[in-house]
């Protein structure tokens, strides 16, 4: 058995990069005869935020926060984790009073058959901006229910633990948040995801993106496209992109189709982001990005003096950069179609292009 001074060692050594995550849990897990552990870091209404564990997979980690594993209206493990003291361990028989574990839905389906019946639990006793952290431990059903005095070794743990935590979430965010700021630079509205697609950082572009509700939306604090049918195109990229926990499967392109009738779809690159098993937590493991700013004022006069459009050549450039076509853009401006066409002509011809593709092509890559 090991020291309780190397196993509380072991989580500042994985705050620094030097040993990993999974082998300070690991240290826990061995000492208190458990079959597997996990640290969750949550909102104060358990969506989850990050998640380091060992023995535990992360494949099909969406899937259990759907089937809600970590809803406290349904998982008693997690109602006593979010109404607990900080720093006091709980066991199953302190919350479930007496219950039968097989009678309870979720113990029926996901925790019972993954072989950890007898758990011990606290909330860590740290600030996070209103979130909460929380480390579970869960012994095989001959193992038995902890003791008072197993209890009170898994406490005395419980500082180390916490300190170590705190900084290692602390640096993650702030490395996201650096990330999304140096991508999102040039007016991309990127977003960083973490899991069950909760965003954890935000470019402005992006936070204006989802206000309009039109191609992207939060449902659940979880992001969605606003499409139906582009949502499902979108999960299926991110679980893509995160299979396996690799960078193998590459980067993925989703078009995503506005709820508004005319508006342009828009073109959304969504990337794993590494995990690190060591140092800071993993803030997010999805970036998603729609390149470059929407067309402005200032784009159209830069075009009129670039180009020596006029005023009505310029907007109609912009149109097309938009995504609209010349009736669209005839109907939006109050004018007819053919003197849309005359001035698409105009702007043609200023710019050496020949094709409307071509105009549209040129344009949005002076744009982007």
């Amino acid at each position: 058995m090991e020291a309780d001074g190397a196993v509380a060692e072991g989580f500042w050594r994985a705050a620094h990069g030097q040993q990993s995550w999974e082998s300070a849990i690991g240290g826990v897990v061995r000492q208190t005869r458990a079959r597997f552990g996990d640290l969750v870091v949550a909102s104060a209404s358990g969506d989850i935020d990050h998640f380091q564990a060992c023995n535990v997979s992360h494949v099909g980690m969406p899937d259990l926060i759907e089937h809600g594993i970590y809803d406290p209206a349904r998982n008693p493990r997690i109602n006593a984790t979010l109404n607990a003291a900080p720093g006091r361990v709980l066991s199953e028989q302190d919350f479930l009073h007496g219950r039968d574990p097989g009678h309870i839905d979720l113990y029926r389906r996901f925790l019972i058959p993954a072989g950890g019946s007898e758990v011990m639990l606290a909330k860590l006793p740290l600030q996070l901006d209103g979130r909460i952290a929380a480390f579970t431990v869960s012994r095989a059903a001959g193992v038995g229910a902890a003791s008072a005095a197993e209890k009170a070794r898994f406490q005395a743990l419980l500082p180390a633990i916490s300190g170590a935590v705190e900084v290692g979430v602390r640096f993650g965010q702030m490395e996201t948040d650096a990330l999304v700021a140096a991508i999102g630079r040039d007016g991309s509205a990127t977003m960083a995801l973490g899991v069950g697609r909760q965003p954890v950082a935000l470019s402005d572009s992006a936070e204006a993106l989802l206000a309009r509700g039109r191609h992207l939306v939060l449902r659940h604090r979880r992001l969605h496209a606003a499409s139906a049918h582009s949502d499902a195109v979108l999960s299926r990229a991110i679980d893509d992109v995160v299979a396996d926990g690799s960078l193998s499967r590459g980067v993925r392109r989703v078009v995503l189709r506005s709820v508004v009738e005319g508006d342009p779809p828009l073109l959304a690159i969504v990337s794993p982001i590494p995990s690190r098993g060591t140092g800071s937590f993993a803030a997010a493991s999805v970036l998603l990005s729609i390149a470059g700013r929407e067309p402005t004022a200032d784009h159209a006069v830069a075009l009129m003096d670039g180009f020596d459009l006029t005023r009505a050549e310029a907007a109609v450039v912009m149109g097309l950069v938009a995504g609209l076509d010349l009736r669209a853009i005839a109907r939006e401006r109050g004018v007819s179609y053919q003197t849309v066409r005359v001035q698409l002509r105009g702007a043609m011809a200023k710019t050496l292009t020949s094709r409307q593709p071509e105009l549209v092509a040129l344009v949005s890559g002076l744009l982007r």
